[in-house]
């Protein structure tokens, strides 16, 4: 009872994810943003969008946790909610399939559930990741028109493949948002049309999480390149590179894809994010094998990878679009094998002794919450186009 009074007493906040969920082994930093919320004296719950009979087609990552769907489970400190519906709109290479979605947006975003509504209702502080939750926007207001609500813009979206309808959305429902906050100062543009109310808060980290045993699982393997997760993964990459220098051992984990068996190449299944801690910190240089897509140049400021490598001191290899003014990072043009060789030769001679000075989180969850008391938060007129 007297957990449950406390309970009632600390300010709420609903964190909304359409990809992840904290009981999945993969980690985005949308969970961490959570947990820091949570330190913060929020109690804090986590709704997970975007998962129906679709998802299992798809592969969804958190499949796994279809059983544990639509019941509230506590979690550490969070509670965690999966809300699973009889559908939800995707994109398709097909134009008619696209356009059939358009307006299941909108049924979807009014999908009833009381659960759902109740989280919301309670919530004094609402983020809600660059997804599907942007079709939530108006049913936040409806039922909570005091909270504050902010837009997390972890990607654009045209780059994580999302539904063309959803960008029509943002900018229809920006009057619902207090603030829209940027992992990376080059998606401003697409967000011109809310320059007063949109900042720039960047990739942060925990140091201490960096600090634990890491003993070295590569036992005499060394060099090491080391690749993690599987956003734009572009298995080509190893093809080219791989057999270009045999004498490096590549190690890509939880890349999501199968790739062409080579000597010098591991290939590890996704794991949890302190698992991973111990491959980063014990490699040579770090890959961040990005495919080239369009408005991809954000990444520069927004990759988590890049962030945890230069955190560790690791000198990176990623596409050009992903260097930005970062030193210590060196560009290639995907499926360039020349380039592709030069960037790896380069990060293999490089010297890195001075770690990057990255925001914590509690800095980057204080940005998020009030980003008009921070000056580094703005976002200079000419980015926006």
């Amino acid at each position: 009872m007297a957990d449950s009074a406390a309970s009632r007493e600390r300010p709420k906040a609903l964190v909304i994810s359409s990809v992840h969920d904290p009981r999945m082994k993969r980690r985005g930093s949308i969970q961490a943003i959570a947990d820091e919320l949570c330190r913060k004296g929020y109690d804090t719950s986590f709704l997970s969008i975007r998962f129906s009979p679709f998802s299992l087609l798809k592969r969804d990552l958190r499949s796994s946790l279809w059983p544990k769907a639509n019941r509230l489970e506590r979690t550490g400190e969070l509670q965690c909610y999966l809300w699973r519906t009889p559908f939800h709109p995707f994109t398709s290479a097909s134009r008619l399939t696209r356009e059939a979605m358009i307006p299941l947006h909108d049924l979807y975003g009014r999908w009833p559930d009381r659960q759902v509504d109740r989280m919301i209702a309670q919530a004094h502080i609402i983020i809600v990741e660059s997804g599907l939750g942007v079709a939530l926007a108006p049913r936040i207001r409806d039922l909570n028109p005091t909270a504050r609500l902010i837009y997390r813009g972890a990607d654009t979206l045209d780059t994580i493949g999302a539904h063309p309808h959803l960008q029509a959305l943002l900018q229809r429902y920006s009057g619902a948002f207090d603030y829209f906050c940027l992992l990376g100062r080059k998606m401003a543009p697409q967000f011109a049309w809310a320059r007063e109310r949109t900042y720039y808060v960047g990739q942060a980290l925990d140091p201490h999480e960096f600090e634990a045993d890491n003993k070295s699982p590569y036992d005499g393997l060394e060099p090491v390149a080391v690749s993690v997760g599987s956003m734009l993964f572009d298995a080509e990459f190893f093809a080219i590179a791989a057999p270009m220098f045999p004498h490096v051992h590549f190690v890509v984990i939880g890349c999501g894809q199968a790739l062409t068996p080579l000597p010098n190449l591991t290939v590890l299944p996704e794991m949890k994010f302190r698992d991973t801690i111990r491959f980063i910190t014990n490699a040579t240089i770090g890959l961040a094998p990005y495919r080239d897509v369009a408005n991809a140049s954000y990444l520069a400021e927004s990759s988590l990878k890049l962030t945890q490598y230069a955190h560790l001191r690791k000198p990176a290899v990623c596409p050009h679009f992903a260097v930005g003014g970062f030193s210590h990072r060196f560009g290639y043009a995907p499926g360039d094998s020349e380039e592709i060789g030069a960037a790896v030769s380069a990060a293999l001679a490089d010297e890195f002794t001075v770690p990057a000075d990255t925001l914590s989180w509690s800095d980057a969850v204080d940005r998020m919450l009030e980003p008009t008391r921070f000056p580094d938060t703005a976002i200079a007129a000419e980015m926006f186009g």
